[in-house]
C-alpha cells in the first residue's frame, strides 16, 4: 500500500489553520497518528511542538508565539482574529527589507504576509523604535540619495536638498539666498525689481522669500511693505505714518488738520510734511522760512568769523577797511542816512559820533561792549 505523505502533510496544515473548528480535531489526531506510524516504519521520527489553543504562529519565521508573549509582538492592523502577527522587531525588519528591497523610503510598499494589504506607517514606526526615529531614518535615506548641484551664486557643489528652486526654475543654495535677501531687506530694497532672480530678473515669489529668511528679517520686511503701501482712496484725507523713533503707528486723519499728536509715541508734527507744527503757514511757506533762517545763521556765523557787522536797519553786511567805528550805511535802502556802531551793532544817531565811545570812535571799546563785558 502506497501512502502519499506529502498530501497528508498538506491536509494536516489545512486542518491546523482551522483548528478552532472542533469538527477537525479527530481528523488532525488521525493524521498525526498516521504520519507517526509510517515514519516509524521508515526509521524516522515525528517531532511536534505542542501548541496551545491560544498560541500563535509568526507568519514570517513560523516560530510559535506563546500566549504570554503575544502582547510583545506586532499584530498587524489588517488583523481581525489575532492571526496576522509577527513575533519580533527583528523579524518585522527582515520582512520589511525584503518587501522594500532594502530601501526604507519604500515603506508604503510593504504588505502583510497573510492578506497582502499594506501594513501602514504606524506599525512600521513601532518596529523601528518610534515615530521620531523612523522619520530621522527616512531623512537620512533621502539625504544619502540626494544628487549634488552647483550654486550659481557661490559656485559650490551642494546637495539638491540644500537648494531653493524659484518659480522661474532657477536654483540657489539656501545660505546664499538668505544672505542675498537679508542684505537687500535690511537696506530697504524691497521692491519687486530689487528682490529678483539673479539670472532672469523675474521677481522672487513672496512665499519663497518668507521661507528663505529668518523670522526677525521677515518682520522687518513686513514693516517696510506696510510703510510703502498706499491706500487706494483717501477722499482727500491724510495717510499719516508716524515718523517717531521705532513707531509704526499709521492712521487716516481728516484733511485740514495742521497739527497731530501720535497716540503711540506722543510725537507732535504737521501731518503733511512731518516737520514741526506751523499753524497758519503752508508747508511750502514754512520750508522757505526754515531755509532763510538757516542762511541767516550761516551768514551771521561767517560775519563773526571774518569781522563783518550787519546793519541793524537794513541787514546789509559791512566791512570796515579803515576809519572810525561810527558807521554810515550806504546800502540802497539806507542811502547813507542810517548809522550804527561797528563794535556792538546798535543803532546810532549823528549826535552819538563821540558820546557812544569812551575816548574816540577810533578805539576798540564802546559803552555797550564795555557794559556786556562787565556783566559777564
Amino acid at each position: 500500500m502506497e501512502v502519499d505523505l506529502t498530501q497528508m502533510v498538506k491536509n494536516l496544515e489545512n486542518w491546523m489553520n482551522n483548528y478552532k473548528n472542533p469538527d477537525h480535531l479527530p481528523a488532525i489526531r488521525a493524521c498525526l497518528d498516521g504520519l507517526s506510524f509510517y515514519l516509524s516504519k521508515s526509521d524516522m521520527k515525528l517531532e511536534a511542538t505542542l501548541v496551545g489553543v491560544h498560541s500563535r504562529i509568526c507568519k514570517v519565521c513560523n516560530n510559535v508565539i506563546r500566549k504570554k508573549d503575544i502582547s510583545k509582538c506586532h499584530i498587524l492592523p489588517c488583523d481581525k482574529d489575532n492571526e496576522h502577527i509577527i513575533c519580533s522587531d527583528e523579524c518585522f525588519k527582515n520582512h520589511f527589507y525584503l518587501y522594500s528591497n532594502n530601501d526604507i523610503s519604500r515603506w508604503d510598499e510593504v504588505l502583510c504576509p497573510i492578506c497582502g494589504e499594506k501594513i501602514g506607517r504606524p506599525s512600521i514606526e513601532k518596529a523601528f523604535g518610534g515615530k521620531k526615529k523612523f522619520k530621522k531614518m527616512l531623512e537620512n535615506e533621502e539625504d544619502a540619495k540626494a544628487p549634488f548641484y552647483p550654486c550659481d551664486i557661490c559656485q559650490s557643489q551642494k546637495k539638491i536638498t540644500e537648494f531653493i528652486t524659484l518659480m522661474c526654475d532657477h536654483r540657489y543654495c539656501r545660505s546664499c539666498m538668505e544672505m542675498y535677501l537679508t542684505t537687500y531687506i535690511m537696506e530697504g530694497k524691497i521692491a519687486p525689481e530689487d528682490l529678483k532672480c539673479f539670472q532672469c530678473g523675474i521677481p522672487i515669489d513672496y512665499g519663497i522669500i518668507k521661507g528663505s529668511i529668518s523670522k526677525k528679517t521677515f518682520n522687518i520686511l513686513e514693516k517696510f511693505l506696510l510703510r510703502n503701501w498706499k491706500p487706494d482712496n483717501l477722499d482727500g484725507n491724510i495717510d499719516y505714518q508716524c515718523q517717531g523713533p521705532d513707531c509704526e503707528f499709521r492712521a487716516e486723519i481728516f484733511k485740514g488738520m495742521e497739527e497731530f499728536t501720535c497716540p503711540a509715541c506722543k510725537t507732535t508734527c504737521c501731518p503733511l510734511c512731518y516737520k514741526n507744527p506751523h499753524i497758519g503757514k503752508t508747508c511750502e511757506e514754512y520750508e522757505k522760512e526754515q531755509i532763510q533762517n538757516k542762511e541767516n545763521q550761516l551768514m551771521e556765523e561767517f560775519a563773526r568769523n571774518n569781522g563783518l557787522m550787519k546793519c541793524p536797519h537794513c541787514g546789509a553786511m559791512s566791512e570796515k577797511i579803515q576809519g572810525c567805528n561810527f558807521m554810515t550805511c550806504h546800502s540802497p535802502e539806507c542811502k547813507g542816512r542810517k548809522y550804527f556802531c561797528y563794535l556792538c551793532g546798535c543803532v546810532l544817531q549823528t549826535t552819538d559820533h563821540f558820546t557812544h565811545f569812551f575816548n574816540k570812535p577810533f578805539e576798540f571799546e564802546c559803552f555797550n561792549k564795555n557794559n556786556r563785558a562787565n556783566k559777564a
